[in-house]
């Protein structure tokens, strides 16, 4: 099953392109740690069902 993380912060390129502007998403998981993710990790990790943001 998946686990829920919230997106409380986005990192974002010089770019205009939409689909190159972020460059990584993060947040703090419910146990309290930090983590952050690429965009092109977060978009893996949501099409094989790890994680759902």
């Amino acid at each position: 099953m998946a686990q829920y993380l919230h997106i409380r912060c986005v990192v974002k390129t010089d770019r205009t392109n939409a689909h190159e502007r972020i460059h990584s998403v993060g947040g703090v998981k419910p146990d309290g740690s930090r983590w952050k993710l690429t965009q092109d990790k977060a978009i893996s990790y949501i099409q094989d069902g790890t994680y759902f943001f």
